[in-house]
This record gives structure tokens, sequence and C-alpha cells, in this order.
């Protein structure tokens, strides 16, 4: 999966950017960082992260849409 030139070597790069955390019991590392992250009551399958700074959130999915907050990471 990981041969030279294998596309998988991009898409690590960019997980790994995104940082790491270890488990509970440290026995396994967790990338990237914000899956191991406790959400407190937001459901985390409905629940967006920014992985960026100054992301506009629109009103609506569209570039004429309103900005109505500005999101970091």
């Amino acid at each position: 999966m990981f041969r030279p030139g294998s596309e998988k070597w991009k898409e690590l790069d960019k997980i790994m950017a995104l940082g790491c955390a270890w488990d509970e019991d440290n026995s396994a590392l967790v990338m990237p960082w914000f899956f191991n992250q406790d959400l407190g009551d937001a459901d985390p399958y409905s629940t967006m992260v920014t992985l960026d700074s100054e992301v506009p959130l629109m009103t609506r999915p569209s570039r004429r849409g309103r900005v109505s907050k500005i999101l970091n990471w």
C-alpha cells in the first residue's frame, strides 16, 4: 500500500499535518489529533471541525450566502 510513489504517502502527509494524540491508555496513536478529543455533548457524527484559521461560516452553501461567523480551528 505504501510503495514508493504511492498516493497513500500524500494522504499520510495531510493527516500528519493535523497532529496526533495518544488514546486513553496510551496504547495507540490517534491521527488526526481531533479524533481523540472529548466533544462533550456534541454528536461526533454531525459535529464539524474547521481545519484552518479565519474560515467564513456562511448562512447557506453558496458564495452568495452571507458570512455569519468567522471560525478558527
